[in-house]
């Protein structure tokens, strides 16, 4: 190798690596396959993130309303299921939340794989548009402020954290896990309407009260 070649080469490994030209003994092609075995070898010591499994999905009875999440994680054998509801929401909300709670369950940094039937979920993650929204002030393109920015917010701060990479997939497909989610999220939302849905003895007791109560009268009689 000319003598030019091997002085980019050694600046380049200092650079790159931290290494000192002067240390070690032996040629520069020794130096340079200890320096990396040991670059190897301190990899190796590092921590390996969790692989972790998450399934999400959400309910609506409209555009907006009342709705239902959904959520299963699964690690190795082990899997938790979630979900929940909020009285007055939308779809996209919901969407977000989701995925925000199953997150929001990891006690550790991981590397998630997301499964969602959330086209913009997964758009919004693959084009790294929470980033780009963070660094413009929390801001589209346009100069306008995003919807849900609480959320996206929320949201942000958690893929700091763990690394989340989105498999779209359809409403009908039949993976076990996701079809749970699917159960977990209608679960939720069955439970709110039970819960705000008067019963008959309380429809009829409101119906005697309404019949009990005198009419109304006009103007109060001057005394």
């Amino acid at each position: 190798m000319k003598k030019g070649r091997r002085g980019f080469l050694l600046w380049w490994l200092s650079r790159i690596t931290g290494w000192n030209r002067g240390a070690g003994k032996g040629t520069y092609y020794d130096r340079i396959a200890e320096r990396l075995n040991e670059m190897q070898q301190n990899s190796k010591q590092l921590p390996q993130r969790k692989q972790v499994k998450i399934w999400v999905a959400n309910t609506c009875q409209d555009t907006s309303g009342p709705a239902g999440w959904g959520c299963v994680l699964a690690y190795g054998i082990h899997h938790k299921e979630m979900n929940g509801y909020q009285p007055e929401t939308d779809r996209t909300r919901m969407e977000v939340f989701s995925l925000i709670s199953g997150l929001g369950a990891l006690k550790e940094p991981c590397d998630v794989c997301l499964y969602t039937d959330s086209i913009m979920l997964c758009s919004t993650l693959a084009e790294q548009k929470l980033s780009f929204w963070q660094r413009n002030g929390w801001k589209d393109e346009a100069g306008e402020e995003i919807h849900n920015k609480d959320l996206w917010f929320i949201l942000w701060t958690q893929i700091q954290k763990h690394h989340v990479h989105c498999v779209h997939i359809q409403k009908n497909n039949p993976m076990d896990m996701y079809q749970i989610a699917v159960a977990q999220a209608a679960d939720a939302l069955k439970e709110y309407i039970e819960i705000n849905t008067p019963g008959e003895d309380e429809t009829e007791e409101k119906t005697a009260d309404q019949k009990e109560k005198p009419p109304e009268t006009g103007k109060p009689e001057q005394t």
